[in-house]
């Protein structure tokens, strides 16, 4: 008998609504990552936020990347 790693609380196929998009505030340069874009910047909270450039999602994925390296060792 196999034993699941975990167990799915909802069909697995209902996970890719979840995908997270990344956006930058105008104002603040805030980086961040959602699931749909938000009207205000959740760091100033001022309404600038648009969607990411390529050169801003890679700043965010090395900061995340560094992030995540700082907390696992």
């Amino acid at each position: 008998m196999k034993i699941p790693l975990f167990k799915l609380r909802r069909p697995w196929y209902s996970y890719l609504s979840v995908i997270k998009m990344i956006f930058v505030c105008d104002k603040c340069h805030f980086l961040f990552s959602r699931a749909s874009q938000p009207e205000q910047c959740p760091d100033c909270g001022k309404y600038a936020v648009r969607p990411a450039n390529e050169a801003e999602r890679r700043e965010y994925e090395e900061h995340l990347k560094e992030f995540q390296e700082a907390e696992h060792g």
